[in-house]
Formats: C-alpha cells, structure tokens, sequence
C-alpha cells in the first residue's frame, strides 16, 4: 500500500512538471511568433517610407506629392514600436532578451540551491 502511494505521487509530480515545461514553452512559441510578425510589420512600414521617397523622386502629380509628404510625415511624427505596458518594445530582440533573462534567474537560482 505504501509503494502504491508512493508511486501516484511520483506520477503527479511528473504530471506537474511535464504541464509546466509544455505551458512555458507554449508561451515562449507564442511569443517568437507575435514578434516575428510584429518585424514584418515593422519592415512593411519601413518599406511604405521607402517606397514614398522613390515616387517623390519621380514625376507625380501635385496630389500625389502631397499625399507622399503627408504619408511620410505621419509616419515620423506618430510611429512608434509597440511596447507592452511601457516596459520592453516588442520587436526581434525581445525573444533572444527573455531568454537571457530566463537563464540569468535559473543560474541564480540553482546557486541559491546548491550553496
């Protein structure tokens, strides 16, 4: 009867533990993908300024300039990268930046259990 217990509990733990790393690294997939898409967006953006300079530099119409300044001046008096709550922009960087940040607290944290 004792083993029996013994046993279950080892199951739950192993149960526990397999729930968390899958959660954690369901978040961590999750995250690599807004990011990736929040740089496409990034670039698009980017390339929509480029692409406004070079039909500047062509022949337009007095419309057509105007619309090009007004779209270039918009982008650069009100774009910002996206931020969460004011602490870390989210853009290619974040993922490689939680990940050291994941690692510098376990490394702190197997110190504090092995000391």
């Amino acid at each position: 009867m004792l083993f029996c217990d013994s046993s279950h509990q080892g199951m739950d733990q192993l149960l526990t533990v397999t729930t968390n790393v899958v959660w954690t690294l369901k978040n961590l997939i999750l995250e690599v993908v807004l990011c990736i898409e929040f740089e496409k967006f990034y670039i698009a953006s980017q390339e929509t300024q480029d692409i406004c300079v070079n039909m500047l530099k062509g022949n337009c119409l007095s419309d057509e300039i105007q619309l090009y300044k007004n779209v270039r001046r918009l982008h650069q008096a009100k774009f910002n990268k996206m931020n969460v709550c004011g602490l870390f922009y989210v853009d290619a960087k974040l993922p490689r930046k939680m990940i050291a940040l994941v690692a510098n607290y376990t490394i702190v944290l197997l110190q504090f259990a092995f000391l």
